[in-house]
């Protein structure tokens, strides 16, 4: 299996290795990983973003249930579920870029050696 990290960051020497192999058929596969990989960065950041939001607003309830406010801290409950499933959408989207950026990296065959013609 090729690493992930390679494909991502120098898809021109896998692509330049599939040439020389005559495996053109694999190139677009390269290109796909470099979509893919924006993909899986865009939805990490929102994950992050959104369970960072979710601590900080979790926090805020505690603060208002101690100064009496219970129907505000009842709204922002409301606020925590809504973040809570779109990261369950975004744990299941960024599962499945995962899997296919595993899947072209293990259908890829190794590079070939610098010396082979």
């Amino acid at each position: 299996m090729l690493d992930k990290n390679l494909l991502a960051e120098h898809p021109e020497i896998v692509k330049e290795s599939l040439q020389r192999r005559n495996a053109t058929d694999s190139l677009a596969s390269v290109d796909a990983v470099g979509s893919l990989v924006a993909e899986r960065k865009a939805l990490v950041f929102e994950r992050d973003n959104l369970n960072a939001e979710r601590n900080r607003v979790s926090k805020d309830i505690g603060g208002l249930y101690k100064a009496g406010k219970p129907q505000e801290a009842e709204a922002m409950k409301a606020r925590v579920a809504e973040v809570a499933e779109r990261l369950k959408v975004l744990e299941v989207e960024l599962t499945g870029v995962e899997a296919k950026i595993e899947a072209i990296a293990m259908d890829l065959p190794n590079l070939l050696h610098a010396e082979v013609p």
